[in-house]
């Protein structure tokens, strides 16, 4: 990065103001708004749209290129990050030598404030914010497409999708555990994430059969599908089995309990092969 910046310094330095052409570009889901300007801040092209696609590159590419004058020195682009709708344009798309910056949402958002649109944000309003910002030389630089730290990136911005999904799948897995085993959840740290809490709401979702089975048997049970549970757990286990009030609903529960451990497992899987990734 320090040598990109010598880099960049030694390009811009005794260079005119009018020979550095700047690009704001406003990403949206299918389209993005650019505009060209020089670093005096003079507009040399006026805010146009265009279509995230080969062709609206191809059109960006000729807008800037016929605006910029003939003895341009850098053309510098900036894209505030929006999600992932801005990454077609971070994929090698546009010409060798145009340096490309990424902003962050955060600071394009204090700079709209600075210029006076606090609460405001329109395609034009978010133009000005990012020019001012690349005038000023803010924003990181983009990596190149093959840099092994887009890989990463996406890996860990893929993990993090699934701990969300995989944190509200355990809590609705609560939610179903509460109704058609009440007690279970208050004598187990952990009813989703322990082995013997696992296997009790996979194959003995019913306290009525829990307290059919009684300690010894309910221990016999686990051992024979590999799972190790203490006496004093399944006294517990058991106690709360039979003093659990019948609930309404208890049977859709177990149903639906069914397909949410299906889908714990799945999105469990996706985060273990993500961490081999990482």
């Amino acid at each position: 990065m320090l040598a990109s910046i010598e880099l960049l310094s030694s390009r811009t330095s005794g260079v005119r103001l009018e020979d550095l052409v700047a690009v704001p570009i406003d990403v949206g889901k299918h389209t993005a708004m650019a505009k060209v300007i020089d670093f005096t801040g003079t507009e040399l092209a006026k805010p146009f749209e265009f279509p995230l696609d080969r062709c609206g590159v191809d059109l960006l590419v000729r807008r800037t290129q016929s605006a910029a004058p003939a003895t341009v020195s850098v053309i510098r682009v900036g894209l505030e990050a929006a999600g992932h709708y801005h990454l077609p344009l971070v994929g090698g798309v546009l010409p060798e030598g145009w340096e490309l910056r990424v902003l962050n949402p955060g600071h394009v958002a204090m700079q709209r404030k600075v210029n006076g649109s606090r609460g405001v944000k329109t395609d034009k309003v978010d133009l000005a914010a990012i020019a001012d910002m690349l005038l000023a030389g803010k924003g990181t630089l983009a990596p190149p497409f093959a840099d092994p730290i887009m890989t990463l990136t996406g890996w860990v911005n893929h993990r993090r999708r699934r701990s969300l999904v995989r944190r509200r799948t355990i809590q609705q897995l609560t939610t179903h555990v509460d109704r058609c085993f009440p007690g279970l959840g208050r004598v187990m740290w952990s009813v989703a994430l322990s082995k013997a809490g696992r296997l009790i709401i996979s194959e003995l979702p019913d306290p009525a059969r829990v307290a059919r089975l009684g300690p010894s048997r309910l221990r016999r049970f686990a051992a024979n599908r590999d799972v190790r549970m203490t006496t004093p757990l399944a006294n517990k286990i058991v106690d709360a089995a039979r003093l659990a009030l019948p609930v309404p609903g208890a049977e859709v529960s177990r149903r639906l309990l069914a397909a949410d451990l299906e889908l714990l497992d799945d999105i469990e899987a996706q985060i273990a092969e993500a961490d081999t990734h990482i």
